[in-house]
């Protein structure tokens, strides 16, 4: 019997394996060929003269070394995010690649060349009588500053004034913009700068120029952070401190606006914030929860900045403030903040707002945000920043939301 079950197996045994080929299963790999580099052939056009020059310093490459540059390359683009390429991309690749060694021009990086990029601040173009005697930016350079015709010397130091011409701060050193844009505006505003070094220089380093950037009035160094910040391309605001209501727990400060205080000692002590720089084109509410609730004294303060030809940015830091009724009182270019970012410093929330910062932007045409300079809220702003759609949003300095309102008293 075990014999014949032996040569049964023996006879059966190509059939068995067949049908246990077809049950078991089978996974199929398909092994794309490694691209080749094709070098150029003699006879075609030589490189540009600049290529030849840079070629000639640097060590010659063979096949396999170019390869591993253009694959690295094709990594960092996917890195930051490019679009995956439709099928049959691999030709494109190939011939851009080649043309690149024979030192031509791609057809499509010309194309795009011609056209301005959707990411780009659009050039300033002319600007309105009325903006021209204020002093607004020609160009989309900054103005140089200090601009002597805007400085007053007193016994507290250098002020700023309106010059004879009706020149006004807060547009001959605000950033460049061009008004006739009609992509809906975001203003981000980073507050408390200049007290932490090290955040500071890489706020001014890391983030676009169009970004406002406001320095705590006793910072050390101020006038280089803020000549460091305008060269970077960023529009400046100083902080005025006012008492805040939880005071004196909370402290603005020796040179805080106070209830308790005459009119003239806060007078004497916003002249000693307006004199710590030049360059600024106005202020923003340091604390003031306290302060900021009454008009009588806010009144005095807001047409001294009207007077010194500055605009105010209202922190909203209490929803009893006023700071928008006296301002519009005397004609003091304004805005108001609309959402706080980081209020809860943690990833979710700080998201979570600057999307509300995009939604409201493209239902009122313009918002305004304010964020401090914690790691995580840098972290969290550049990456909302590089999602933003540069067809449907774009960054604006304050000063391009800012309005001026007069009303009766």
């Amino acid at each position: 019997m075990v014999g014949g079950v032996v040569a049964y197996l023996w006879l059966a045994s190509d059939s068995i394996m067949e049908e246990l080929k077809e049950d078991r299963p089978q996974i199929t790999i398909q092994v794309r060929p490694k691209r080749r580099v094709i070098e150029p052939p003699p006879t075609e056009k030589k490189p540009a003269p600049a290529q030849v020059a840079e070629r000639a310093d640097s060590p010659s490459e063979d096949a396999e070394a170019r390869e591993t540059r253009q694959q690295e390359g094709a990594e960092a683009s996917r890195s930051e995010g490019a679009a995956p390429q439709a099928a049959g991309g691999g030709d494109e690749d190939l011939k851009a690649g080649l043309s690149r060694l024979l030192g031509k021009k791609d057809e499509a990086a010309t194309a795009s060349a011609e056209k301005p990029a959707a990411d780009k601040p659009a050039e300033v173009v002319s600007l309105s009588v009325s903006d021209q005697k204020l002093g607004a930016p020609t160009t989309d350079q900054m103005n140089p500053h200090p601009d002597e015709k805007l400085v007053e010397q007193s016994d507290q130091g250098s002020l700023p004034k309106i010059d004879e011409a009706g020149r006004q701060a807060w547009r001959v050193y605000a950033g460049p913009f061009n008004k006739s844009d009609t992509r809906p505006r975001i203003a981000v505003v980073v507050t408390h700068l200049g007290l932490s070094p090290q955040l500071t220089q890489r706020v001014i380093t890391e983030l676009p120029g169009q970004i406002t950037l406001g320095f705590a009035p006793y910072a050390r160094s101020l006038g280089d952070w803020i000549q460091q910040a305008r060269d970077d391309g960023h529009e400046v605001l100083l902080g005025l401190p006012m008492e805040p209501s939880d005071y004196p727990r909370n402290d603005p400060g020796p040179n805080g606006l106070m209830l308790a205080n005459s009119q003239e000692e806060n007078i004497k002590r916003l002249n000693w914030v307006l004199s710590r720089a030049s360059g600024y084109v106005g202020v923003f509410n340091f604390m003031g929860s306290r302060f900021a609730n009454e008009k009588r004294a806010l009144r005095p303060i807001v047409q001294q900045l009207k007077n010194r030809g500055l605009m105010m940015l209202d922190t909203r830091v209490s929803p009893f403030s006023v700071l928008g009724v006296a301002a519009q009182e005397v004609g003091l270019p304004y805005t108001v903040v609309d959402i706080s970012a980081d209020t809860e410093p943690n990833r979710g929330s700080i998201d979570r707002k600057l999307r509300q910062v995009t939604e409201l932007a493209t239902k009122n045409k313009f918002a305004v945000v304010i964020v401090r300079p914690y790691p995580i809220t840098m972290l969290r702003l550049k990456n909302w920043l590089n999602r933003l759609d540069p067809n449907q949003i774009v960054l604006a300095p304050l000063s391009a939301v800012a309005t001026v309102k007069k009303t009766k008293s």
